[in-house]
């Protein structure tokens, strides 16, 4: 997929692609007796997100996808029964009837 990016659009990516690389490196690698690897690794993941909508108009990784013809969408994909919740407990204490033998 070819993506237009204008000057002002190239700046900003730079930019981001900076500040999600920093952000990774500090998360991975980072002091963890002060927990901020945490925090850096939510920065990151923004990051990420505001790349994408730059590039590709959508920061939705399912939305992508579907665009792509890489995922399904919900409503193409096939109903699944759900279990009874009676059933599913019996299943459980049959379960646990066979490890105690």
């Amino acid at each position: 997929m070819s993506v237009k990016i204008t000057k002002e659009k190239r700046k900003q990516l730079y930019k981001l692609l900076r500040q999600w690389t920093r952000a990774e490196i500090i998360s991975r690698h980072g002091r963890f007796d002060n927990l901020e690897f945490a925090d850096y690794y939510g920065i990151m993941l923004d990051k990420e997100n505001e790349i994408r909508k730059l590039l590709y108009g959508d920061d939705s990784l399912y939305n992508l996808g579907v665009k792509w013809e890489l995922v399904i969408p919900f409503e193409d994909r096939p109903k699944q029964k759900s279990a009874h919740p009676d059933k599913i407990k019996q299943s459980h204490k049959n379960k646990k009837k066979k490890r105690n033998k």
